[in-house]
């Protein structure tokens, strides 16, 4: 994919891989709109404390999933790292399955009639 790209100093053609295109595009979608953006490498380890906040959820349910092996971890010494590109494929997944469960929810109400 080609980008045109305007400024100070003119007009700059990128060619991009089809896997940077994408996400490169949404970033400027969101930037564009005035939401904040953060570029990050998907191989930085973080704390427990910092995939919880990631996650938005405590650090001791974030430590119970990593117990459970619901997100890979390894250790540092006696300290849990995580992967960032984990954390945040565990949050799609759960996004992805609430999106589904809210889904059959309506499908079901509408089934048994609940809002006519």
């Amino acid at each position: 994919m080609s980008l045109q790209v305007e400024g100070e100093g003119g007009e700059t053609t990128l060619s991009l891989p089809d896997a940077a295109a994408g996400p490169l595009l949404d970033l400027l979608s969101d930037l564009a709109e005035g939401r904040a953006v953060s570029v990050s490498d998907a191989d930085e380890e973080l704390t427990t404390r910092e995939a919880a906040e990631l996650l938005n959820v405590s650090r001791p349910h974030l430590t119970r999933l990593l117990k459970e092996g619901e997100i890979p971890s390894h250790k540092v010494g006696s300290h849990h790292r995580v992967y960032r590109r984990d954390v945040l494929a565990y949050k799609a997944r759960r996004q992805e399955e609430s999106e589904e469960a809210m889904q059959e929810l309506t499908r079901l109400s509408q089934e048994l009639g609940l809002y006519d």
